[in-house]
């Protein structure tokens, strides 16, 4: 009998050992620099029309300190993936402009100002599976995105009002799918490009705390379903087995269908109007250092 247990023993730390070797964890995180653009408008009616660009928001030339860190832990071919990524908006334009007629013409109000307070973060999380074809990897994924835009609109000029500190807080999130290629570039480096694609379900609330008929602190909200696309490069340097820098670049476009603008007024009456739509494009690079640690070793 303690010769089989013995040999139960041996055959279960053989076992674990051979499960072990085949998981690995790496972690990495990155700061970099990010510049984004966003917009929304909405028309006059929930037909559309009257005139059908109403009112539009702009937030142009948002410049950002951005950090981004993750966790992918694999075992075998499958893996799991774990990102978050946030940008701290340090400066940028805002152009809020009113129209009374159709296509953008006769402007009735243009107001400009600036965004130097907001962020931008995105947190994700995907299933994923490689396949290894003669040296590269081929990674797809499935998994959940939710992302945020907080942004402000504040006064630019010495005639702007000093306690204007509205705000615009949008939220798109849903299926993340998306797909990654690894290939070896010799001993220390590898080039992996990458490509995502988001189907979302876009939500918001403002509050324009200087509009005395409009409620605080929700003003007005916008709902709508889109989709994002975004592509991105990395490329590595491993220094050893467990050590690794790179440098990534990355672009975002995101879009949304007409949706729903609701306006909620101090007198209790809510007032609908069609939403023509959101739309923001991201781009950034970042440098960055991986660890990754392979069980058994």
């Amino acid at each position: 009998m303690p010769r089989f247990r013995g040999l139960l023993l041996l055959i279960s730390v053989c076992i674990t050992n051979s499960l072990m070797a085949q998981q690995k964890l790496s972690l990495y995180v990155a700061p970099g620099y990010q510049a984004a653009n966003s917009r929304w408008s909405i028309a006059g009616n929930s037909n559309g029309t009257n005139p059908n660009i109403y009112s539009e928001l702009i937030w142009k030339n948002l410049q950002c300190a951005n950090v981004q860190a993750g966790i992918d832990y694999q075992y075998k071919q499958w893996g799991v993936r774990l990102n978050y990524n946030e940008s701290f908006i340090q400066s940028g334009d805002v152009t809020d402009t009113d129209y009374g007629a159709d296509n953008r013409r006769q402007p009735v109000y243009e107001g400009v100002f600036q965004d130097d307070k907001g962020h931008l973060l995105q947190a994700d999380a995907a299933l994923t599976y490689t396949f290894r074809l003669r040296g590269v990897g081929l990674t797809p994924m499935l998994g959940y995105v939710l992302n945020k835009q907080n942004l402000y609109v504040l006064p630019k000029r010495a005639s702007d009002p000093a306690d204007l500190r509205s705000t615009y807080n949008a939220k798109w999130q849903g299926l993340l799918t998306g797909v990654e290629a690894i290939f070896i570039l010799g001993k220390h480096f590898d080039l992996t490009p990458s490509l995502y694609y988001y189907q979302l379900h876009y939500t918001a609330d403002a509050n324009w705390n200087l509009i005395t008929q409009f409620q605080h602190p929700r003003s007005f909200s916008h709902k709508a379903n889109g989709y994002a696309l975004k592509p991105s490069l990395r490329l590595d340097y491993k220094l050893c087995p467990l050590l690794r820098i790179f440098l990534k670049g990355d672009y975002a476009y995101w879009n949304t269908a007409k949706g729903t603008d609701e306006l909620f007024l101090t007198s209790g009456q809510v007032d609908y109007t069609q939403m023509n739509g959101a739309r923001r494009q991201e781009g950034g690079m970042a440098l960055g250092v991986a660890f990754s640690f392979r069980a058994g070793r």
